[in-house]
């Protein structure tokens, strides 16, 4: 969670940090990436969020990971986005990141700084 939060910027972790924190409610990953990923969507470009989404849906992943997936791409900025697609056209790359235990772990470390 403190990797997501610190690989956006600075103006949108801090807005949902304090969204979640006035809640109340036990802050969960989950939440933190949707939370990042509905700030950073209004940045991106809908076709951006379409590909995101066409990739996303072609992953051997169940349902619930795929959300997590989604949720950590959109939570990144378009130039690392569009590295995780280009990797994500190698087969190879694809099979490793749907065998991890943790593939939305997996593409965080996979982003260019």
């Amino acid at each position: 969670m403190r990797q997501a939060l610190l690989r956006t910027d600075q103006k949108t972790a801090l807005r949902v940090v304090r969204q979640l924190e006035a809640t109340g409610g036990n802050i969960q990953e989950r939440v933190v990436y949707s939370e990042l990923g509905k700030a950073a969507r209004s940045s991106l470009s809908s076709d951006l969020e379409w590909r995101i989404s066409d990739w996303v849906s072609e992953l051997d992943l169940d349902t619930d990971m795929k959300e997590r997936v989604q949720n950590v791409l959109l939570g990144q900025r378009a130039e690392e986005i569009e590295h995780i697609l280009e990797q994500g056209r190698n087969k190879w790359w694809t099979s490793a990141l749907c065998k991890k235990e943790t593939p939305q772990f997996f593409l965080l470390g996979r982003t260019p700084s």
